[in-house]
């Protein structure tokens, strides 16, 4: 069973995006309108995680973007405990490389939500690590780790 499957044009290609067996796996090839048949040059895997469902939107320079759901690795009890489940991935620019394979890269517009970092630098000394990780925040309840 193919779940959200997606077929759109890319550079002078075509690329099929589907989820199944919970894994999410793109296609890409040329596209015949006058038979309506779909010519499979390339395959693989979209991501080797937890990316699930994924969907594309065109943004305004033209670019394909790709946003997926990460899924829930955890327990129901501990998913239901803490309030939230799963989570959408970093939005990926969608290009295709010299042979028709698909790539994938976060967006670059992603720089823009970086701000102050904070790097834990491990030491032989537990009681300063766990120091340091206590005095790290995320502001606004939103960061990459």
């Amino acid at each position: 069973m193919w779940e959200c499957p997606e077929f759109f044009p890319l550079a002078d290609k075509h690329v099929l995006i589907l989820s199944t067996g919970g894994k999410a796996y793109w296609q890409s090839g040329v596209f015949d309108p006058e038979a309506m048949q779909f010519n499979l040059e390339h395959a693989g895997i979209l991501d080797y995680g937890s990316y699930y469902a994924p969907k594309t939107q065109l943004d305004k320079a033209g670019n394909r973007i790709l946003w997926g759901w990460i899924q829930e690795t955890r327990s129901l009890e501990q998913y239901k405990a803490a309030g939230w489940s799963g989570l959408m991935s970093l939005p990926r620019t969608l290009t295709l490389d010299s042979d028709g394979r698909l790539k994938c890269s976060v967006a670059t517009e992603v720089n823009t939500l970086r701000g102050r970092e904070q790097r834990l630098s491990i030491t032989p000394d537990e009681e300063k690590n766990h120091w340091q990780m206590e005095a790290m925040r995320i502001d606004g309840c939103c960061g990459e780790i």
